[in-house]
């Protein structure tokens, strides 16, 4: 039989085996036997690590998206230039501006005139141009307004580029003596003036209304 001084040794031995140590991380050993020392954890550092990855993982998203639907700058611009003026008549050309050469596909242009000193005359085309189809009743004046409208385009499934190019020519009478201001009627998205051009995320507008030029005529 065991003696009591040597059974409560075994009781103490034993407890000191069974209870849980202090430190409760895991313990990782390598092929020899050795201790791989473990970085504490820190629920903090943890956090905010999945934060930062969360925002950087949308970042990715959104630009993916903007790149993806992304639409081409307004670069491109309308002139009115004055060819003729003279106590009878006035002329002017309607000039694209397209700069960036982007591919262009139609193109709406009015232009108010003050209906009480001019009176619209002709409205035509250059025999060059690259516009071949006329949007129908785009191509006269709207002598109760005072607008003399332009809408045109090119056959389906064609571009064209060019850096400068002539719209329309229109030309007036003067019905009486005065300051004559030409403008481009409501430029915009959902106006009457307006450039258009393809791309891949469909036909946009790239009309720069802020360089868009109107002109004034003694």
């Amino acid at each position: 039989m065991k003696s009591p001084l040597l059974f409560a040794l075994l009781i103490f031995l034993s407890g000191c085996t069974l209870l849980p140590s202090s430190d409760s991380t895991p313990k990782s050993y390598n092929s020899s036997g050795e201790e791989i020392a473990q970085s504490p954890s820190n629920p903090q550092e943890n956090t905010n690590d999945l934060k930062k990855r969360l925002l950087e993982a949308r970042e990715k998203e959104a630009q993916k998206a903007n790149t993806e639907g992304e639409k081409p700058l307004k670069t491109a611009s309308l002139v009115l230039e004055t060819k003729e003026s003279t106590a009878g008549k006035i002329t002017v050309s309607v000039m694209l501006k397209n700069p960036k050469q982007e591919p262009i596909t139609s193109l709406q242009s009015w232009v108010s005139y003050p209906k009480e000193i001019l009176s619209g005359e002709s409205l035509t085309l250059p025999q060059n141009s690259p516009f071949t189809l006329v949007a129908p009743g785009e191509k006269d004046f709207d002598t109760d307004m005072g607008i003399a409208k332009i809408g045109v385009s090119l056959s389906e499934g064609k571009t064209f580029a060019d850096i400068e190019t002539e719209v329309a020519t229109i030309s007036f009478t003067r019905k009486k003596e005065g300051m004559a201001s030409l403008e481009f009627f409501n430029p915009g998205d959902e106006g009457q003036t307006r450039i258009m051009s393809i791309t891949k995320s469909g036909p946009q507008n790239i009309l720069d209304e802020k360089q868009v030029k109107s002109v004034i005529i003694p």
